[in-house]
C-alpha cells in the first residue's frame, strides 16, 4: 500500500495530491514493484504469480492507475490529471440514463468505482 499526502499550510489546508507529478510518480513506483523477483523454492515468482485474479489473468489491483488500464502511455490519451478528476467525480449515470461502464471499468475486468458491480 502507497499513500501520498500533503501537509495542510497555515490556513489548515492541504493541496491535492492529485497532480501530474504525483501520478508520474506512481507509474514509476508500480514499475518498481512490478519488477520484484523473489525466490521460492527454486523458483523466481513475481507478483503477477502470486496476486489475485478473479477475472482472468490480470491482477486485481486496486490503484488509481486503473483509470489509465496501468498503462503510462495512456495518461497523455486520457487527458491526465483531468481524467482522474472526472473519475472521482463522475455521476454514474449519463445523458438518457446510461451508466458509464468504459470510464469505470479496468483491466482486471472489474470495476474502479466502489458502487458498481456487473
Amino acid at each position: 500500500m502507497i499513500v501520498l499526502a500533503t501537509i495542510p499550510d497555515t490556513n489548515g489546508i492541504s493541496a491535492s495530491v492529485v497532480t501530474e507529478n504525483n501520478i508520474k510518480l506512481l507509474f514509476e513506483i508500480q514499475k518498481k514493484v512490478d519488477g520484484i523477483r523473489a525466490n521460492f523454492s527454486g523458483s523466481m515468482i513475481s507478483l503477477t504469480d502470486i496476486c489475485m485474479k478473479p477475472i482472468g489473468q490480470d491482477c486485481a489491483t486496486q490503484s488509481v492507475l486503473q483509470y489509465f488500464k496501468m498503462d503510462l502511455r495512456n495518461y497523455d490519451n486520457y487527458g491526465g490529471v483531468q481524467h482522474v478528476e472526472y473519475c472521482f467525480q463522475t455521476p454514474l449515470y449519463g445523458g438518457g440514463g446510461q451508466l458509464f461502464f468504459d470510464q469505470l471499468f479496468v483491466i482486471a475486468g472489474g470495476t474502479s468505482h466502489p458502487f458498481i458491480n456487473r
